[in-house]
């Protein structure tokens, strides 16, 4: 998985420069102190908070409530959505709602958090051959794999937990129920940027994945 094409955090520093926004996505989930809670039902995808960065002949859209990201049939391609500005994340966490995932060898969902600074540890979770896996941004190390369980893990989450100095992945059937899936380990930053996306690395035939919601609340203190 080294030679995924997506490494999320390569093109964090060319946000758009807008600011932080608060909102309510359609299932009601509020950031009370701001951030962003997008529920896809506005287009262009991923404004005003970051900015939709194409590869290859890849597409994006927001229909019905719900980011799609649709791979081409050939060669690589990759649709990532990057938050504009680092952001402070309350105790919460980044919580990206998954709907379906990209299928066939070689394409990946992938959902991180992380700074552009290289002494900071960064995290992310994806779909790979069929299982949920963690590991260090930008194509780390791996950390730990599970089957992956469509139903069982529409919901992913990595927050920080400062006690462990470490950034803590979990997933969850509902998006209240969380299971774990591991920790990275390392020195936290104060603020990320969050980022997700599909990836093809090669293809022979369309894959899409599917995303219902985005959610990373700053600190209400």
């Amino acid at each position: 998985m080294r030679d995924v094409g997506l490494l999320v955090f390569a093109v964090l520093t060319a946000g758009t420069g807008c600011d932080l926004v608060l909102g309510i996505d359609e299932r009601g989930a509020t950031c009370p102190a701001g951030g962003v809670a997008d529920g896809f039902d506005q287009n262009p995808p991923c404004a005003p908070w970051g900015r939709l960065r194409l590869d290859g002949a890849a597409t994006a859209e927001n229909t019905s409530g719900e980011l799609v990201a649709q791979l081409a049939a050939d060669g690589a391609s990759a649709a990532s959505c990057l938050s504009a500005l680092p952001a402070e994340l309350s105790s919460e966490g980044a919580i990206l709602e998954v709907t379906r995932v990209t299928t066939g060898a070689s394409r990946y969902t992938i959902f991180g958090i992380g700074s552009a600074e290289p002494q900071f540890i960064g995290a992310e979770i994806l779909v790979a051959s069929e299982s949920l896996v963690l590991r260090v941004s930008g194509g780390g190390d791996v950390v730990t794999a599970q089957p992956y369980i469509a139903d069982a893990m529409r919901w992913w989450r990595l927050r920080f937990d400062r006690d462990a100095s470490a950034i803590r992945a979990e997933y969850a059937h509902d998006g209240r129920a969380w299971k774990e899936l591991g920790l990275v380990t390392g020195t936290l930053p104060d603020t990320v940027h969050v980022a997700f996306g599909a990836v093809a690395v090669a293809a022979t035939t369309p894959s899409s994945a599917v995303f219902g919601s985005i959610r990373f609340c700053t600190p209400d203190e």
